[in-house]
């Protein structure tokens, strides 16, 4: 079921106007080399939950990496204090244990770097745009 929802969400961003194009990257995030001008968009695994699936996955390398990045956004329910909210909705969670579901707020953050070096006009902008992209996932 989590693939088949990340592949909708891949399809739906790629189907967006706005990107001229879109390119996924697989293997260790902290060696990709990534191009000046990208956005980057990551759906790491969330803290605290527990899937096997990305056991070892060490949040705090990830963080660390990510305040070093430049025009980066990042999907998760909560991250250490010095990173910045620009979305955030309420959705059910069904893959809760024992079959049953609750609410969680899923955020969009960036980091400080990013956040300040947005215009104000800017900073509306992009919530604008992923409150609605959070929307479609």
């Amino acid at each position: 079921l989590q693939s088949l929802q990340s592949l909708q969400s891949l399809q739906s961003l790629q189907s967006l106007q706005s990107l001229q194009s879109l390119q996924s990257l697989h293997g260790d995030y902290a060696e990709v080399k990534i191009p000046e001008d990208a956005v980057i968009y990551c759906d790491p695994p969330y803290k605290g939950t527990n899937c096997d699936m990305y056991a070892g996955f060490n949040s705090e390398r990830f963080y660390e990496w990510a305040r070093r990045q430049d025009n980066i956004y990042i999907s998760e329910y909560s991250m250490p204090d010095d990173f910045i909210v620009v979305a955030e909705r309420e959705k059910v969670v069904l893959s809760a244990a024992g079959g049953n579901s609750l609410k969680a707020t899923e955020r969009i953050y960036t980091n400080r770097r990013t956040y300040e070096h947005m215009s104000d006009s800017r900073k509306r902008l992009i919530t604008m745009e992923s409150a609605e992209q959070l929307t479609l996932f």
